[in-house]
């Protein structure tokens, strides 16, 4: 048989596990209040609107004023091997490009055809080129 302070032990227990869910459910939400960055920025910046935009536009005016990185190339003018192979390369992408662009709706229209037979093979459960 269950000794009579037993019930009372057990009520204990109880109302100490709803207490410490209660203590870990606010401390929970606390976290999350405390972790909500774009509310707490929402929040500084409706409270303190004019630094904010000073900040950004003197950000601003000493970023226009940096000087941007100018990168050097250096030609070996002794060998013009290296620009004339660049130059090729220039020519074939600019043809290929030309040539993409004439062939472009051809190829949409062949892929389209592909996906079209794909999907309507999967429909029928079979493959598209298996010939029954």
């Amino acid at each position: 048989m269950a000794e009579p302070g037993e019930a009372e032990r057990k009520a204990e227990l109880i109302a100490a596990l709803q207490r410490s869910r209660a203590d870990f459910t606010q401390g929970f939400q606390a976290l999350r209040r405390d972790l909500d960055l774009p509310s707490h920025f929402t929040h500084a910046f409706r409270r303190h609107k004019a630094l904010y935009l000073a900040g950004a536009t003197g950000l601003g005016w000493v970023m226009g004023r940096l000087p941007f990185r100018r990168k050097k190339i250096y030609i070996d003018r002794g060998s013009n091997k290296k620009i004339k192979e660049a130059g090729e390369a220039g020519l074939l992408l600019v043809g290929l490009k030309f040539l993409f662009s004439i062939f472009r709706p051809a190829l949409a229209a062949f892929a389209a055809r592909k996906i079209a037979a794909f999907a309507e093979s999967r429909e029928r459960g079979g493959f598209p080129y298996r010939k029954e």
